[in-house]
């Protein structure tokens, strides 16, 4: 793992060093207007100083900006202006639907956007051409382990493209091994956005802030003075509250508008679905028709659905792991359905054999979730999982115990990060040279009242 992530500093390195992407400044401003066409509003000073440094010259780049400060504009204002000097653009994420919000929110990347591992099986089957004169946009970063960012900045420098890496090293960190994205942004020129957008509430956006700085006590004073921060005598209490908001909201909003979120377990996900599920049926607003699923529940007409790996589709895209859809039709022998995804609209059939693929996607876990820009979001949180990056993204009572789990990180560090030494060995130890990692016991799990919280703009 060690070499790997030297390699990827020292590649990244050497590319931001290259100066060989050319974009003239008449390609630059025919990007930006593309962007300011359709933002319908100006790009302001730090936004325009961003889409420059992430332009070009060197081969690498970073841009880290928080929640709501415009990261997409200013990823479509650089993919535009490359598009514009005749180069080619892509944009890749660990997740398909992360992937997919990427072209929604950049148009200059749509159609043009896969997840990193259907991106490289493309690249090594020449369904995908890779040359000095193509960029590749790798979105929330800061959740690609180094397993996937090692193959990935290799192939690109060894066909002398161009990297940008965007994301913001505060929210969630990789799953695997990783912290890269926080490590090469001190190495490569770096754009960085402050001034958010996505609200004009000056303590909303001051609550944020405080949850991406780690100081949660304020930030959640700020939500339960508002009324959006309730607490259940019980995880049961807080998981059915949150299911009848959300069920409330996504009535008045639609689904689409709204996200419903958990930092606990599948159990925990499964368990809202198929309330969200059964409170839709006893509305009318799911059709009879059903397909059986291997779970033991069953997927209806009009049911909220989720990938969770990627399907092949014959002549057709596949579908990527995490897009979402709903389901438009169920074959009247209940053998298979058709799913119409978000975004795009593209109808997909799924046969029997398919079907395991799918779950519903009413909840999901905070993970699946970055990255999602909604109307407004439901949370259910306090849970093992909690940590300063789940809160900011769920985001965003001043108890002290769910506070001081919000202040724990649980961001990667990369080894390159320590010391091979281990202090832990004797001097005479003739392996000392060899750092080793010791788990420690987990700390004992914090009581507390479980928190349900909706957030709005």
């Amino acid at each position: 793992m060690r070499e790997a992530e030297r390699e990827i500093e020292e590649r990244v390195g050497l590319m931001a060093s290259d100066a060989a992407r050319e974009i003239a400044v008449p390609a630059l401003e025919a990007g930006i207007r593309s962007a300011e066409a359709r933002l319908g509003a100006s790009l302001n000073v730090e936004q325009r100083e961003a889409v420059a440094t992430i332009a070009g010259p060197g081969r690498a780049a970073v841009l880290i900006g928080p929640a709501g400060t415009g990261k997409g504009v200013v990823i479509d204002a650089a993919a535009a202006a490359e598009r514009a000097a005749g180069r080619e653009v892509w944009g890749v994420a660990v997740a398909g639907r992360t992937a997919q919000r990427l072209g929604e929110s950049a148009p200059a990347l749509a159609g043009r956007v896969r997840t990193i591992d259907g991106f490289l099986a493309a690249v090594e089957h020449g369904r995908i051409q890779l040359d000095a004169r193509t960029t590749v946009y790798v979105d929330e970063a800061g959740m690609g382990d180094t397993t996937r960012l090692h193959p990935l900045v290799a192939a690109v420098d060894r066909h002398g493209a161009s990297l940008v890496a965007i994301g913001d090293p505060r929210q969630l960190p990789s799953i695997g091994a990783g912290g890269m994205f926080e490590h090469i942004a001190e190495r490569v020129p770096t754009a960085q956005l402050t001034e958010v957008h996505r609200t004009t509430d000056v303590a909303t956006r001051e609550a944020w802030r405080e949850l991406r700085e780690g100081d949660p006590a304020r930030a959640m004073a700020h939500y339960r003075a508002a009324g959006r921060l309730h607490f259940g005598e019980t995880r049961v209490e807080a998981i059915e509250a949150a299911a009848r908001r959300y069920g409330e909201l996504a009535r008045e909003l639609g689904h689409e508008r709204v996200s419903l979120m958990t930092d606990a377990s599948n159990v925990e996900i499964d368990t809202l679905n198929l309330r969200i599920q059964a409170r839709r049926r006893e509305r009318g607003e799911l059709t009879p028709e059903a397909v059986e699923h291997p779970d033991g529940h069953r997927l209806h007409g009009a049911d909220r659905v989720v990938w969770t790996r990627s399907m092949p589709v014959a002549g057709e895209p596949r579908v990527e792991n995490g897009e979402h859809g709903a389901v438009v039709a169920v074959s009247p022998s209940g053998a298979g359905l058709t799913v119409r995804l978000d975004g795009s609209g593209r109808d997909v059939a799924v046969d029997a054999d398919h079907v395991d693929s799918l779950r519903l996607a009413y909840a999901g876990h905070v993970v699946r979730e970055q990255g999602a820009t909604v109307d407004r979001a439901v949370v259910v949180t306090g849970g093992w999982q909690t940590s300063r990056e789940s809160a900011y993204v769920e985001a965003s009572r001043a108890l002290d115990q769910l506070a001081a789990r919000m202040r724990a990180s649980r961001a990667q560090v990369p080894s390159l990060a320590q010391p091979l030494a281990d202090p832990m060995r004797a001097s005479g130890d003739p392996d000392r040279a060899f750092h080793i990692e010791r788990l420690q016991p987990p700390a004992p799990a914090l009581p507390a009242p479980e928190p349900a919280v909706e957030i709005a703009p």
